[in-house]
C-alpha cells in the first residue's frame, strides 16, 4: 500500500517534537552539554570513575546513546520529581533530540525502492556494520512508499540513528572511534503509534568486527531468539535503505520542491514543514527503468532450437575490500536491477553521484 505523501511522515516527526520538546532550550543545552562531555570527560555516572565504558582493542569506549541518555536523565525535570520514563520513551526522546539538529528525510524512487524488497537476509547479514562509518549523518529519518506491516500495525516511516563509539583519549576527550549498531523507531503518518527496534552491540568482543548477522544474534537473544523472526524482518526491510546511503554510488539529491521552500531554523525550531530537509533517492536510476520497461521487446533465437527471453537480474549489494594496511577497510555498492537482453544487455547502470552533504556534517 503506497504512502499518501513523504509530507506526511514529515508532519508527523514535526507533530513528535513539538509534543515532547516544545522548547528549543532542552536540545541545545543536551547538544552542549554532550559535546562538552565529548571535549572532556568526565564519566557518565557523575561519580568520577570510568566503569560504565567498555574496552574494546585496548581503549575504553562508551557510545553516543550512552552519553545523551545520561545527560537526558540529570536533565529531565520529571524524572527528578520521581516520574521514569519507560525504555521505549526514552529511546524515542533520544532520537528526536538527535533528528532535530539537522531535521533530515529520505526517500525513494518508487521502482528503486521496490527493489530493495526483493533482498533477502543472505544478501545483507554478511556485511560489516563499520559500513555505518558511510553514513552522511549519524541520525535521520526515511519515507516509505511501501508500508512495513509490523502485526496489525502498519508504519510509512522510520527515525534511525548511527549510535556511534567513541574512545577515551590520555587527554581525558573522547573521540570517534566506530559504529556500535543502529537504534530506530518505526512510525505511522495516519495513526499515533510507534515501535522502537534496537539493534546494538551488548558487549564488544575485542578485534572482533561485528556484521548485521552477529548484530542480530546479539539483540535478539534478549527478546526470547525472535521467535517470530519479527527483529529479523525488521532488520530486513529496512538495512536496504540504510545501506544505499553507504554505497560508493549511491544517488541522493535534494527535492526540487524543497530546494524552494526549505528553510533552516536559525534560534528555535518552529516544527514548520519547511525546516525540513528532503531529499530523493535513486531518481535517475528509476527514470532508466522505466524507460526500459516502455520498449516492447520479442524473444529473440538464440542457436538451433533454443529460445531465450529477455530477464532480470535482481537488485543486490556488493562488496569489496579497499586499501591496504591499517588503511584496509570494506566499502558496497549498490547494484540495481540488471536487464538481461541481447541488444540490452547491462542496460542501467548505477550512478556515481554521492551525496554532497550540503552543510551537514555528523
Amino acid at each position: 500500500m503506497k504512502s499518501n505523501n513523504v509530507s506526511d511522515v514529515v508532519n508527523r516527526l514535526n507533530f513528535l517534537c513539538s509534543k515532547i520538546y516544545p522548547s528549543y532550550n532542552v536540545v541545545d543545552n543536551m547538544t552542549k552539554t554532550v559535546d562538552s562531555l565529548r571535549d572532556n570527560y568526565r564519566s557518565l555516572s557523575g561519580d568520577g570513575d570510568d566503569s560504565n565504558m567498555f574496552v574494546i582493542d585496548g581503549y575504553k569506549t562508551c557510545t553516543d546513546a550512552d552519553m545523551y541518555l545520561a545527560v537526558w536523565d540529570k536533565m529531565n525535570n520529571m524524572r527528578k520529581r520521581g516520574y521514569k520514563r519507560s525504555e521505549d520513551q526514552s529511546m524515542l526522546d533520544i532520537l528526536l533530540l538527535r533528528w532535530i539538529q539537522h531535521k533530515v528525510v529520505y526517500s525513494f524512487d518508487d521502482d528503486v525502492e521496490a527493489s530493495f524488497h526483493d533482498m533477502s537476509w543472505n544478501d545483507l547479514k554478511g556485511t560489516s556494520i563499520n559500513i555505518l562509518e558511510r553514513l552522511p549523518l549519524d541520525c535521520f529519518a526515511f519515507s516509505f512508499n511501501c508500508e512495513l506491516a509490523v502485526g496489525k500495525d502498519r508504519y510509512d516511516g522510520c527515525l534511525v540513528m548511527n549510535d556511534v563509539r567513541y574512545k577515551l583519549n590520555q587527554d581525558r576527550s573522547l573521540s570517534r572511534f566506530k559504529s556500535s549498531g543502529l537504534a530506530c523507531i518505526l512510525i505511522s503518518s495516519k495513526e499515533l503509534i510507534m515501535r522502537p527496534f534496537s539493534f546494538l552491540t551488548i558487549e564488544p568482543t575485542p578485534g572482533f568486527e561485528m556484521n548485521f548477522e552477529n548484530l542480530y544474534e546479539a539483540n535478539s537473544s534478549e527478546y526470547g531468539g525472535d521467535p517470530n523472526k519479527v527483529y529479523m524482518n525488521v532488520l530486513v526491510f529496512i538495512l536496504p535503505y540504510i545501506l544505499y546511503l553507504c554505497s560508493e554510488n549511491s544517488e541522493v539529491s535534494q527535492t526540487e520542491e524543497n530546494k524552494r521552500i526549505y528553510r533552516p531554523f536559525t534560534l528555535e525550531p518552529k516544527h514548520k514543514y519547511r525546516e525540513v530537509k528532503q531529499f530523493i533517492c535513486g531518481r535517475d536510476t528509476g527514470i532508466r527503468i522505466r524507460e526500459f520497461r516502455k520498449r516492447q521487446y520479442t524473444k529473440h533465437i538464440g542457436g538451433v532450437g533454443s529460445v531465450k527471453a529477455p530477464h532480470v537480474r535482481r537488485a543486490h549489494y556488493h562488496r569489496y575490500w579497499k586499501g591496504s594496511g591499517s588503511d584496509r577497510h570494506i566499502e558496497i555498492r549498490w547494484m540495481p536491477p540488471m536487464y538481461i537482453h541481447k541488444d540490452m544487455k547491462n542496460y542501467i547502470k548505477p550512478v556515481n553521484a554521492r551525496l554532497k552533504k550540503e552543510g551537514i556534517s555528523k
